[in-house]
């Protein structure tokens, strides 16, 4: 049975360190998807700090193409987030909202 079969997944995930594993767990969420029949959406963000703006700043600073990467500060508050992952996660929820328009989804 797959009962998302068809359906978009896109997915985000955070941690304290810059490694953090993130990468693992995106590609763990990646194969769950697919054995389910979803439609992945992956990150189309270029990372910004090749572009002279200041690493924390910067969107996708992590690099990561699978999914979205952040990293917080260990008490996870909103103030813990950098400038620059925050403005990746609202591009990133930009790019996943229209994509069903363009598709007809």
């Amino acid at each position: 049975m797959q009962p998302f079969k068809g359906n978009l997944a896109a997915e985000f995930t955070v941690s304290s360190l810059p490694a953090g594993d993130k990468q693992s767990t995106l590609l763990s969420l990646f194969v769950f998807s697919m054995q389910d029949g979803m439609i992945w959406l992956g990150n189309p963000i270029l990372p910004e700090q090749h572009n002279d703006i200041p690493y924390e700043e910067a969107a996708n600073r992590l690099g990561s193409w699978s999914g979205l990467m952040a990293q917080a500060e260990h008490n996870s508050s909103a103030e813990s987030f950098t400038i620059g992952d925050i403005k990746t996660a609202q591009m990133f929820g930009q790019n996943f909202a229209k994509i069903p328009q363009q598709f007809n989804i």
